[in-house]
């Protein structure tokens, strides 16, 4: 059972950036020289929508510090934000329609250009021009060209194809395409972009040349009838395997190589499966959510379709009476592995708490269907949760400095150190 105690706030510091529109899209930049760019993106129905690009010094002069363990909870701190932290917009860019998702090049050492890759009515590439550590100036000039830092130099438009065709031969309208509902990146190779959307298909592209290099098809794998969205993708550790979950409940694993396929897990309820992601520091692990649910399931893909545990978002807020603290079942939004630690996850919700997750206690040998029963009625407590103060829209943990996490709320992004 989840302690109260177990969910008191700690923040070490805290930076906020306000937008005009609500913002949803939120990713840190891979780069070790570059650790300090975050891209968000607005979500508005009735205006022109625009991806962010920020610079946030939060991030300079930081050391790396060890996450708590699970059975270190954290204590209640100050949440006020630093005066020496800053966020400054260095560009934007507009966009027709909301992102769906957002993703810098995987590319640490900065061995390609600085691409930044953003899903919705099609894909869009952006390449980022380099500046000297981002510097401040840039937020205070008066140049008029400051939007040439983030320059479009893809629009792939996902379309019925065979494998290998290239876009650009008779492209299809993109106002006849069908919305992509999310995508990845692939780490060992970075010319690789895999996309989901509305219909039962997955669009892998080659970025490099632009083209299709095969489209897979999610609903002759389960055999259901009518094409049903497919909410969300991965890559595994390498490019020959991918992920999805969709409409139908379903999560399915597919490797590449020989278009094998399999389920690993489905709704006991029938619901929808929203999100997906693979644990790239040890890819027996994934975590996948159901619509509309406060908990996120961990599937061992040794002992796949039976869930691990169940990471429960409750969130503490005062009685009716004032008198004492309660935990309230907390939607789950969003939630990221760690990309430093293959046993951490962070989570944010509809209550407006992001958490923290230590799952070393449930994870170990596969195959033990007694342990995992015994995991699934202890349960996993957080080891850490912030108060952000408004919904959680998205999350993003730094691929670069393990110290920062950014959360997309109302207007606002809060970068935030843990």
């Amino acid at each position: 059972r989840v302690s109260v105690d177990l969910l008191r706030m700690s923040v070490h510091d805290l930076d906020v950036w306000y937008s005009q529109n609500a913002l949803f899209g939120v990713a840190w930049s891979h780069r070790y020289f570059n650790a300090s760019r975050i891209a968000v993106s607005s979500f508005s129905e009735h205006s022109q929508n625009h991806i962010h690009l920020l610079h946030t010094s939060s991030l300079m002069n930081t050391t790396p510090s060890r996450l708590p363990h699970a059975s270190q909870p954290q204590q209640l701190s100050s949440s006020s934000p630093s005066p020496s932290s800053h966020i400054f917009e260095l560009t934007n860019y507009p966009i027709p329609f909301p992102a769906t998702k957002l993703l810098w090049i995987p590319d640490p050492p900065s061995l390609q250009p600085d691409l930044l890759a953003s899903s919705g009515d099609i894909l869009r590439i952006f390449e980022v021009s380099s500046t000297k550590n981002d510097s401040y100036q840039q937020q205070h000039s008066n140049d008029n060209t400051k939007n040439s830092n983030l320059k479009l130099i893809s629009t792939l438009i996902p379309h019925k194809s065979t494998a290998n065709a290239h876009h650009n031969a008779s492209p299809p309208d993109p106002i006849y395409a069908a919305p992509l509902t999310s995508m990845d990146w692939s780490d060992s190779d970075v010319s690789l972009i895999i996309t989901a959307s509305v219909t039962s298909t997955c669009t892998l592209w080659d970025i490099h040349s632009e083209s299709i290099k095969r489209q897979i098809n999610t609903n002759t794998q389960t055999g259901g009838g009518g094409e049903r969205e497919v909410f969300d993708v991965g890559f595994g550790r390498g490019s020959d395997q991918i992920v999805t979950v969709s409409g139908n409940g379903t999560a399915q694993l597919f490797d590449l190589r020989d278009n094998n396929s399999s389920m690993i897990y489905k709704s006991e309820k029938g619901l929808p499966l929203l999100r997906v992601a693979w644990n790239k520091q040890d890819p027996n692990y994934l975590a996948v959510l159901e619509m509309s649910s406060n908990g996120i399931m961990l599937i061992d893909l040794r002992v796949p379709l039976y869930p691990l545990a169940e990471l429960v978002q409750r969130a503490p807020r005062l009685s009716v009476d004032r008198r004492q603290r309660v935990l309230l079942r907390d939607p789950v939004n969003a939630f990221q592995w760690a990309p430093h630690s293959p046993r951490h996850l962070i989570s944010g919700g509809e209550l407006g708490v992001s958490y923290v997750w230590d799952i070393s206690s449930v994870v170990g040998d596969g195959g033990n269907a007694t342990r995992i029963q015994q995991q699934q009625q202890s349960g996993v407590d957080p080891v850490l949760a912030c108060d952000i103060g408004q919904r959680v829209n998205n999350i993003a943990w730094s691929p670069a400095d393990p110290n920062w996490t950014a959360v997309t709320a109302a207007n606002q992004v809060q970068v935030i150190k843990i």
